[in-house]
């Protein structure tokens, strides 16, 4: 984890001081990162597209924060999402917002590529799907970053790809990794969100796993309404 935490502080030190816009150009080795990121301006311009699951104009919301190394965003993805989006997503009655939670490394570089391959295909899903069904392989590896290339490479993306956009140097890299940065400011500083799954159900704030039924219900569904 300090490894990962160092990298993570790495990441923002070469963003703020390649960017000429931010006011913040240091990072202050003897705060966390939640405190360096606090401090950290990065400009509206790296934003990221909301990843919309569902029909943009249901009645109900849900966002879910979630990381792509943690085993309990795992098992809601690989359990709980599918029934959500048969009984719910698919009928109209909600659309789901997938935002993520960037806690370590893997995290990271898992969700730059998801984001890169998504803004080609447009297809979250099968990007989650890629890496949540083998996330227990890939968190065991003593090379996860190496494992997480072949992930993809299975999944029929070319090695040499994959390879660049995880290049930190890659202008992809970097613009990719700043939007989740900006995205994780909101998600610990203006949300308090501090454990992941995460669920902002209706605009209200939810942190910890929660099942379909459990969601539908806070939102006042139920399977008549299908």
């Amino acid at each position: 984890m300090k490894k990962a935490i160092c990298f993570l502080f790495c990441c923002l030190s070469v963003w703020a001081h390649d960017n000429k816009e931010s006011e913040h150009r240091f990072i202050d080795e003897n705060k966390s990162f939640s405190e360096n990121l606090k401090n950290l301006d990065i400009p509206d311009s790296f934003k990221l597209e909301d990843i919309v699951i569902g029909d943009e104009k249901a009645p109900h919301t849900l966002v879910v924060y979630s990381s792509f190394s943690c085993n309990h965003c795992c098992k809601f993805h690989k359990e709980e999402f599918p029934k959500l989006k048969k009984q719910y997503i698919d009928t109209g009655k909600l659309k789901v917002i997938l935002r993520n939670y960037i806690d370590d490394l893997g995290a990271l570089e898992a969700a730059i590529l998801m984001r890169i391959f998504y803004g080609k295909s447009k297809d979250a899903l099968a990007l989650y799907k890629t890496i949540f069904d083998v996330q227990k392989e890939w968190m065991k590896s003593s090379a996860p970053r190496e494992f997480l290339k072949q992930i993809f490479v299975k999944a029929g993306y070319n090695l040499e790809e994959v390879s660049e956009y995880l290049d930190t140097s890659n202008q992809e890299y970097k613009k990719n990794s700043a939007g989740l940065m900006k995205e994780q400011q909101r998600a610990m500083h203006t949300l308090q969100i501090s454990s992941v799954p995460a669920f902002i159900l209706d605009d209200r704030v939810h942190q910890g796993i929660l099942t379909c039924d459990e969601i539908a219900e806070m939102l006042g569904l139920n399977k008549a309404d299908k």
